[in-house]
């Protein structure tokens, strides 16, 4: 790689983590449960999703391009340099029927643009829970509208220094930002990829089935004992990870007995610039809790999703009508682990329920043994009709 491309690469990069960081920002201060950045491309009149936290992006595939002559809040926001507040459904409805047509759930949301010292870069978006006054949401704006002035800063610097502060790609999904530790942590790790050390708390260790002071210390033994099948996948996954680009979804990997669990890793520190520290932590997936261990007695079939649609939980009947064993369900994205389900008539549903606090209910049709089985093979083991 020539000098020049790697300081692209590396501009990149840090566009990347600064506009995933501001996303999460944006989502604690307006209280929201997703959120994104558009930012302008190479085309003057379009603008691209660059960042979506919180929702899975195959399912809002049409809102990846946002065109400026679009009678849409995002594309208002950035052509007006001014902030967009819908308070709920109806109001979304009232001022962008396209969009209410297009996402017609409850929830509110909320648009504020990007801007620097000579620049509009893009506009960043919240989407929150309905509110019955507008005034309830002020504060919330406020703190997000602050969000949007630092990232309009930091862009500036970037373009100051020579980067090209335009994105031309598919958005980066990512996960919202969560409090603390996921509920059924197992085992926490650090990374520094400037001293190459790895470092574990004791529950680490004991699901490694190995001691702080056995261990050797580097990312390489790491992956070869939470990935035996596939190490060079997971070690890519922490490199990418370093370079400001974490996976969407957490990874499955395995205990030295051969146990399920998943891996959710994020950047850390204080680096402004790639590699980033890397932190990690290793989570059961379940049925550790009671609440699950009844569900895996239920006659109906039961699985949940997280917020990316990743599968988190699936009970025996789930598994059983949806054709597929649990441990080929667990850990991986809906329309991965069950691709007759990504049909338009079905995503538009799937959409309600991460958008609308409202429960939501349809029906699906399986397809027949011979119609899920791959091409020129036998049905998979556990496919029943």
């Amino acid at each position: 790689m020539t000098g020049s491309a790697e300081r692209e690469d590396q501009a990149l990069n840090s566009l990347a983590a600064l506009l995933s960081g501001s996303v999460a920002d944006a989502i604690r201060a307006a209280r929201g449960f997703a959120g994104g950045v558009y930012l302008r491309s190479s085309s003057p009149e379009l603008l691209r999703l660059a960042v979506l936290a919180g929702l899975p992006g195959q399912l809002f595939r049409g809102w990846w391009r946002m065109p400026l002559d679009r009678p849409f809040p995002a594309a208002d926001s950035h052509r007006l340099g001014m902030e967009v507040l819908l308070t709920d459904a109806t109001e979304t409805m009232r001022r962008y029927p396209q969009l209410a047509a297009g996402l017609p759930f409850q929830f509110g949301s909320l648009y504020v643009p990007v801007v620097g010292a000579s620049s509009s870069f893009g506009v960043l978006t919240v989407l929150r829970p309905s509110a019955s006054d507008a005034n309830d949401v002020l504060p919330d704006r406020d703190r997000m509208t602050a969000v949007a002035e630092n990232l309009g800063t930091a862009l500036s610097v970037l373009e100051k220094d020579g980067a090209e502060v335009v994105w031309d790609g598919e958005p980066m999904c990512v996960r919202p930002p969560v409090e603390g530790l996921p509920r059924r942590y197992v085992g926490r790790f650090t990374w520094d990829p400037v001293t190459g050390e790895v470092t574990g708390d004791d529950a680490l260790w004991a699901l490694l089935g190995t001691g702080a002071g056995a261990f050797p210390g580097t990312p390489q033994a790491l992956t070869h004992t939470l990935a035996l099948d596939d190490p060079h996948v997971l070690l890519a996954a922490l490199h990418e990870t370093a370079a400001g680009r974490p996976p969407a979804h957490p990874l499955p990997v395995h205990t030295v007995n051969g146990g399920l669990r998943l891996l959710e890793l994020w950047t850390s520190g204080n680096a402004l610039l790639p590699p980033y520290a890397v932190g990690g932590a290793v989570i059961d997936p379940g049925p550790g809790s009671a609440a699950d261990g009844a569900a895996d007695l239920l006659p109906e079939g039961v699985f949940a999703l997280d917020r990316l649609g990743l599968i988190t939980y699936v009970n025996p009947r789930a598994a059983e009508l949806l054709g597929r064993p649990r441990p080929e369900l667990l850990g991986r994205p809906l329309w991965q682990a069950v691709p007759w389900l990504n049909q338009p008539s079905y995503e538009d549903h799937l959409r309600g329920a991460l958008l609308s606090p409202e429960p939501v209910h349809f029906q699906v049709a399986r397809p027949s043994v011979a119609a899920r089985a791959p091409p020129g093979g036998p049905p998979r083991q556990g496919q029943s009709q």
